[in-house]
């Protein structure tokens, strides 16, 4: 996973790429942080329900809720 979401290419462009974070790993980076899920949605910037929604894999975060998770991912390690 990367933060970025852009890739330079040789010739000094660039791409956009995505990634998208599995129910079961959106989980596991709160787990890690041993955080529960009202103080998840706190450190995202979101409401609890949207994690439980995350989690039970009813929707995706959107892009930039996704790259605070990568943020969080990274910060977990």
């Amino acid at each position: 996973m990367s933060a970025r979401g852009l890739e330079e290419n040789s010739q000094g462009k660039y791409k956009v790429f995505m990634f998208m974070l599995t129910p079961q790993q959106i989980s596991e980076i709160r787990h890690r942080l041993g955080l529960t899920v009202a103080e998840f949605a706190e450190r995202v910037g979101v409401d609890r329900d949207a994690v439980y929604i995350w989690e039970s894999g009813q929707r995706h975060p959107r892009w930039a809720t996704m790259l605070r998770l990568n943020e969080l991912a990274n910060s977990a390690k």
